[in-house]
């Protein structure tokens, strides 16, 4: 189990904590605030659980994770999605002992603590979900410790760097290209199919604006893509800044893709830029 900093409560409630997790194979649960057990503890004072779901490896969000609320006998009386930026809020119909779970595409499953909670207040939970790889049946596939971290990169939008082919950029091609380039060259010199980036005279200056022909808007124009820096939606302007020597990889997500994701704001598609 990983305490995060800020972690409040007494440090006998933090010990029962700890002793609950002992022996246990899930992945981390980060508490911000003290929730009592279900084994012999109290139920914790009103309770609408929110928090983040994020990559234990990274600590960037999950966006549309499944969070579910299920009872002792496995019951499920709560479900929600996790926003672009990882985040979620869920409560229980009434009091009882409850389970918090999240699942999603690429995560092996979370699963909490049984614990007490009651129907007023609130408490707040960081899900910390490990990643795990999509196989094939049948295959055996030996990869590099590059190949990995970029399987991990891409695991949240349930993409692979296989399945995005071009529009994957990872480090190595952008360390092969000149250090002078924006985040929207490098784009435009990978010659995408279907895929156009934007570069102006004063590139510094301006937005990072990859278009898909394909998305339209109702008065005809293509919208430019959604910028997303390490989970987190930018300015375009402030993300065409980013030296791409920090950068991890580059990776597009076209419209129907980056829709699930990021609501109707990306329906131009999403720029996903992963910094070191």
């Amino acid at each position: 189990m990983r305490w995060r900093e800020g972690c409040r409560g007494s440090s006998e409630r933090r010990s029962a904590l700890e002793r609950a997790w002992n022996g246990t194979t899930l992945t981390g649960l980060a508490l911000a605030i003290g929730v009592g057990l279900a084994s012999g503890a109290t139920a914790a004072g009103a309770q609408t659980v929110s928090g983040r779901v994020l990559d234990e490896a990274l600590e960037v969000p999950v966006p549309a994770a499944v969070v579910r609320l299920v009872d002792v006998d496995g019951e499920e009386h709560a479900r929600v999605a996790a926003d672009e930026l990882g985040r979620f809020s869920i409560a229980p119909p009434f009091e009882g002992e409850f389970v918090i779970a999240a699942e999603r595409l690429g995560y092996e499953p979370f699963r909490s603590p049984l614990f007490g909670m009651a129907i007023e207040g609130s408490v707040r939970f960081d899900l910390l979900m490990r990643a795990r790889p999509i196989g094939l049946e049948g295959f055996s596939v030996a990869v590099e410790a590059g190949a990995e971290r970029d399987a991990r990169l891409l695991a949240f939008v349930g993409h692979t760097p296989e399945t995005l082919g071009a529009r994957w950029i990872d480090s190595l091609t952008i360390a092969g290209r000149p250090a002078s380039l924006t985040p929207a060259s490098l784009i435009r010199n990978q010659g995408i199919p279907g895929i156009w980036a934007v570069v102006g005279t004063s590139p510094l200056t301006e937005p990072l604006c990859v278009v898909t022909p394909r998305a339209r808007t109702m008065d005809g124009r293509a919208p430019c893509a959604l910028t997303v820096v390490d989970g987190v939606v930018v300015n375009p302007v402030e993300a065409n800044q980013i030296d791409p020597l920090t950068i991890k990889g580059i990776a597009i997500l076209r419209g129907p893709d980056a829709t699930t994701f990021y609501g109707g704001a990306a329906a131009g598609g999403a720029v996903l830029i992963f910094t070191r």
